[in-house]
């Protein structure tokens, strides 16, 4: 998610001091499975709302991982402020 940010921060020239991707998993025991996965990006700005929203749909959208993630679990998550 980090890299799929890298990658989207300068054609939305947008702003940031820090980023931070926190990610939490529920797991499955029998048979073993992931069945869920829950992404926080805490990004360190002072863009508006709507640019964290822009920001965070394009990480999801164009970041490689998150859409093989994506495609075998459900992927939910929330972007906000530092």
């Amino acid at each position: 998610m980090i890299e799929g940010a890298e990658r989207v921060l300068p054609v939305l020239a947008f702003q940031l001091d820090s980023l931070e991707v926190r990610l939490e998993a529920e797991r499955r025991d029998a048979p073993p499975k992931l069945v869920a996965i829950t992404n926080e990006i805490i990004v360190g700005t002072d863009e508006l709302g709507p640019r964290l929203d822009l920001l965070h749909r394009n990480i999801l959208k164009y970041g490689t991982i998150s859409n093989r993630l994506a495609n075998a679990v459900p992927l939910k998550g929330i972007i906000r402020r530092a």
